[in-house]
């Protein structure tokens, strides 16, 4: 008796632990390279339906919740990964418990990335993208999200990934 419970008491450890983690932001040396991160396949795959740079996703990604999938920004109504409003998210179909899957987060934010920086450039794209295009269109500007942001890109462009 006294093993069964040692046994499922380790058992319950290692599935807390295992749900407790936190994504890794970081890419892990493997002696001839970078390994891919945790959702790096997500944003290579809707970035390549998109037409756009995959570390640029990553980068907004890391910025604005630290890969975490599950972040509910402090209003609510930004949600996962890209932290994708509620409304942005609706525009493409989607719910709050949506936002919270990857894969969709990644959807709706990278197509709204994808209209900003279209529409705005680069960098008119990020301000967009976090202020909300009615903010940055009155002339509301983030320096230190734009910073931040850009800076992220600019290590992953010159990271190699295999």
């Amino acid at each position: 008796m006294d093993k069964k419970w040692f046994i499922l008491f380790g058992i319950g450890l290692v599935g807390l632990l295992y749900l407790a983690r936190k994504p890794t932001t970081e890419f892990i040396e493997t002696g001839v390279g970078w390994a891919m991160g945790l959702y790096d396949e997500i944003y290579q795959r809707w970035a390549s339906m998109r037409g756009m740079d995959w570390r640029l996703l990553k980068a907004v990604s890391t910025v604005e919740s630290s890969e975490n999938p599950n972040v509910i920004g402090d209003d609510g109504r930004s949600i996962g990964l890209m932290q994708v409003s509620l409304i942005v998210g609706g525009s493409y179909g989607l719910n709050r418990d949506d936002l919270l899957n990857p894969e969709l987060n990644v959807q709706a934010g990278s197509g709204f990335l994808k209209e900003m920086t279209d529409r705005y450039g680069l960098e008119g794209g990020i301000q967009a993208y976090n202020l909300g295009e009615t903010k940055f269109r009155k002339g509301i500007i983030s320096p230190v999200y734009l910073d931040k942001v850009m800076n992220e890109f600019l290590k992953l462009q010159e990271t190699e990934v295999v």
